[in-house]
């Protein structure tokens, strides 16, 4: 089995302007993204002829994607994520993973939160939380 270091990967995190064609603007200072957590759901199908627990599944959730970055306020793409975040805007997002084997995640979510982290002696950072919704394509 192969694996793949996270180490020396070239991540671009980049999200939509919402217009046509979108246009992809990059995020700055990322340092780290988690995610997604998809997962299948399951549906009770348990009757009372049943003799044990049955079930079918459910649809797909993507469920969250977290993005820590080292905060920048005065930043383009920082402030677009906290006024996407004020609005309650869903946009279209792309992560790719430049490194060998090229790969893409293609999907369209809101900004669920934007927890921040001041310490002393650290930089100001912030994890933001992207919710999923519908597919996510990997090309």
């Amino acid at each position: 089995m192969q694996r793949y270091s996270g180490r020396g990967y070239t991540v671009t995190y980049l999200y939509s302007n919402g217009a046509s064609p979108e246009v992809y603007t990059s995020m700055v200072n990322v340092t780290s993204i988690s995610g997604p957590t998809s997962e299948r759901g399951e549906i009770d199908t348990t009757d009372l002829s049943s003799t044990a627990r049955e079930n079918i599944s459910a649809l797909i959730d993507h469920g969250t994607i977290d993005v820590q970055c080292m905060w920048d306020e005065n930043a383009t793409s920082h402030a677009a994520i906290r006024a996407l975040f004020v609005a309650d805007t869903e946009r279209n997002w792309r992560i790719t993973n430049a490194a060998s084997p090229l790969s893409t995640y293609t999907f369209a979510a809101r900004v669920k939160g934007i927890p921040l982290d001041y310490a002393s002696d650290e930089v100001v950072r912030a994890s933001f939380t992207l919710r999923v919704s519908g597919a996510l394509t990997i090309a």
